[in-house]
């Protein structure tokens, strides 16, 4: 049996529900309905925009926690859950559920919220996401024209897709999509293999949009930003640290930044390490200072 440190106990005991945070939403041209948890921030600190992993929602632990925290400093947060096509989504998506809503719409739903930043006065943004969320703040800072409307990026796990490593995909399966599309064929519901999903079930398209972010594909994106960014990966992530990924993301100018025995989700007690090195990035990087002692 494995025992929490009595620190982390208390650390978490300790985290507080943002009293303060509201739920505030989007209504999109399309018609959806996108929402968010949102905390202003304290005199002149940065706003975080907070993004979930894969199918998950703002509700995913490891962002929630994070999310009180910075809060609880004074930073403004808002933690968006990304519609997967759902009005006012609230609980994480089904891998069988259909999925009909491409990659390119998360950057869209992102930049909405930027703007609804800006249209309430914000200017100082970091982008921050974890898994798949990290490589969609990714590809709306490197798409958004200049100047970034981010200061910096913190990207955590930031994964990339392969039949090779990294996030799993099927070869054949990807292959035959590809084919497929080349050869102008129909495009339908189909079952695949993605990440934690064994039977993801989405339009060929749609699957293609996500399966396309290969180690190249977020390499060539990391190394077109013009701001910060921090990479964090745990020690013990068996996904990322395979294929010398990490090297590889230095090669772009991206900061490395390693949390000793953590896995890929940072869990349990490795969310306070996780939440730690944050603080330490913005600290240096934004010159703020945070008052809490843990």
């Amino acid at each position: 049996m494995k025992y929490v440190p009595l620190f982390m106990l208390l650390w978490l005991a300790i985290t507080p529900n943002i009293a303060n945070a509201r739920v505030v939403e989007i209504k999109l041209a399309d018609g959806l309905v996108i929402t968010a948890d949102y905390q202003a921030a304290d005199h002149s600190k940065p706003t975080i925009i907070l993004l979930h992993p894969f199918l998950q929602t703002r509700l995913f632990p490891t962002i929630r926690t994070l999310a009180n925290h910075l809060a609880s400093n004074g930073f403004g947060v808002l933690t968006p859950t990304l519609s997967l096509g759902i009005s006012y989504r609230r609980q994480n998506l089904a891998c069988e559920a259909a999925h009909t809503q491409p990659f390119n719409q998360h950057t869209h739903e992102i930049k909405a919220w930027i703007k609804w930043l800006q249209q309430h006065n914000v200017r100082n943004i970091i982008g921050a996401g974890h898994g798949m969320g990290a490589i969609a703040m990714l590809a709306t800072a490197s798409s958004h024209g200049k100047p970034s409307p981010f200061s910096s990026l913190i990207l955590v796990t930031l994964p990339y897709i392969s039949p090779q490593g990294g996030v799993r995909i099927n070869a054949s399966q990807l292959q035959k999509a590809r084919a497929e599309k080349e050869k102008g064929l129909a495009d339908f519901l189909g079952n695949y293999i993605l990440a934690f999903c064994n039977r993801f079930i989405a339009p060929r398209d749609v699957y293609l949009s996500l399966s396309k972010w290969n180690q190249e594909e977020v390499l060539s994106h990391l190394a077109k930003l013009e701001i910060p960014a921090y990479v964090i990966i745990g020690s013990d992530d068996t996904v990322l640290n395979a294929q010398s990924w990490p090297d590889k993301i230095v090669t772009t100018g991206a900061k490395l930044i390693y949390i000793d025995g953590a896995g890929h989700f940072f869990t349990g007690e490795q969310a306070l390490s996780l939440y730690q090195a944050i603080v330490s990035i913005l600290e240096t990087s934004h010159q703020v200072e945070t008052t809490d002692a843990l």
